[in-house]
């Protein structure tokens, strides 16, 4: 698939790749994304509609892969070009976690280099250093109720700071995801919310201050 340039910013079209939509053929829903430069990775749920569109499908078989969404502005207009995992995307910018919810992808050659590349990446001593975060987190603090199941091994803090960095929201509706877009643009508050297995404790929130001073990582009990 070629370059198609049509819209006049760059928010308007990530928000219209991200949004679910519908033909005779699929159903289809964007389940996570990262924003990473002008890498927009999607986890892209299919759910299909007539038998053999995808390796001898049965009706209403359900469709889970990766996708690269190339972003550029080019005579004033932002475009984009697809490039699906089936199509050896040769960028590796792909939250490494997306590999694990999507089990229908079969570029072998394309997740083993990306591995490659992720265990190659020196530690960094902070979040923001990392090449694939949108902003810095500033201080990051944890509440007495996070920093608990950090000490009993429940809660990996950084796991949900990398995601939330990366521009991966989480369980956010639509609605919630569009205005952290443009809370980017805009320096505003942003805000993630990820489903955690703790009994009784089934949401961590992250959140990063409008300066980008501070990033809290808290439990809705907290707020």
């Amino acid at each position: 698939m070629g370059w198609l340039f049509s819209y006049r910013n760059r928010m308007d079209l990530i928000q219209e790749l991200l949004a679910p939509d519908r033909n005779y053929i699929r159903n289809r829903k964007v389940l996570q994304h990262a924003l990473v430069g002008n890498e927009l990775w999607m986890v892209v749920r299919l759910k299909l509609k007539i038998a053999g569109v995808v390796n001898d499908n049965a009706v209403g078989d359900v469709y889970t892969y990766i996708v690269c969404e190339l972003l550029a502005c080019a005579d004033g207009l932002w475009g984009h070009k697809s490039i699906p995992e089936k199509m050896g995307p040769f960028y590796y910018g792909c939250p490494l976690h997306f590999l694990d919810i999507t089990p229908d992808g079969n570029n072998l050659e394309w997740r083993a280099k990306l591995r490659e590349i992720h265990r190659q990446r020196a530690p960094a001593h902070s979040v923001q250093e990392r090449d694939t975060a949108l902003f810095p987190t500033g201080k990051v603090v944890i509440t007495r109720a996070v920093y608990e199941l950090v000490c009993r091994g429940l809660v990996n803090p950084y796991q949900y700071l990398r995601r939330h960095v990366a521009g991966d929201w989480g369980d956010l509706c639509d609605e919630d995801k569009a205005t952290n877009l443009m809370a980017l643009d805009e320096h505003g508050q942003l805000f993630s919310s990820y489903g955690i297995p703790v009994e009784g404790a089934s949401k961590l929130w992250v959140i990063t201050e409008g300066d980008r001073s501070v990033t809290t990582l808290l439990l809705p009990s907290d707020y």
